[in-house]
């Protein structure tokens, strides 16, 4: 008969806890470089948009702005919550 720890009650190893960590770092360094590319692509719109003469395609471009600012705001945060987890952890 197999004897199962509950759930939660198992320490990691510490090389567990290493490969652990490393992930998370790895987690961290992959949205920071999607807020990177957030940016550039950011810089090409904005450059567009000086250029662009149509209301409705500047309405366009704006509205996508608006989204990849969104969407930096809500990694950033998702970066700063797992950072102090970490340092919790």
């Amino acid at each position: 008969m197999i004897v199962q720890e509950p759930e939660g009650t198992r320490e990691e190893t510490p090389e567990e806890l290493i490969f652990t960590e490393a992930n998370e770092a790895e987690k961290i360094e992959n949205k920071k470089d999607y807020i990177s590319r957030i940016e550039k692509k950011k810089q090409e719109l904005k450059e567009r948009l000086k250029e662009l003469k149509e209301e409705e395609e500047i309405e366009r471009v704006k509205s996508i702005l608006k989204r990849l600012d969104e969407t930096r705001e809500k990694i950033q945060k998702d970066i700063e919550e797992q950072d102090e987890k970490n340092k919790e952890g």
